[in-house]
């Protein structure tokens, strides 16, 4: 959920918000005079964000994701058993078609 506080209010509010903020996945937008200036998100929820931006600038990750995603659509993924059973490949090691 998001919402929108002054920062006058945020400051008045800080450990609430925090706890708020970290429980529930909030997003807090502060304004100040009236104007957005900052978000306050958990860290869990920016670590997230982070991961997702360092994804894209990794568009052989994001191929590769995506084919993934397709194979387990198609049937063609493995069990977590099986995943265990088979060995670990070298992450530079590029599949071709």
């Amino acid at each position: 959920m998001e919402k929108t506080l002054s920062v006058s209010s945020a400051r008045q509010n800080l450990m609430k918000l925090t706890k708020e903020i970290s429980d529930r996945m909030d997003r807090v937008v502060l304004t100040n005079k009236g104007r957005a200036e900052t978000v306050l998100l958990s860290v869990a929820e920016y670590q997230s964000l982070k991961a997702a931006a360092q994804l894209l600038t990794h568009p052989q990750a994001f191929t590769e994701m995506n084919r993934g995603f397709q194979e387990i659509a198609e049937g063609q993924g493995l069990t977590l058993q099986q995943s265990f059973e088979k060995p670990i490949v070298e992450a530079s090691v590029v599949r071709s078609k």
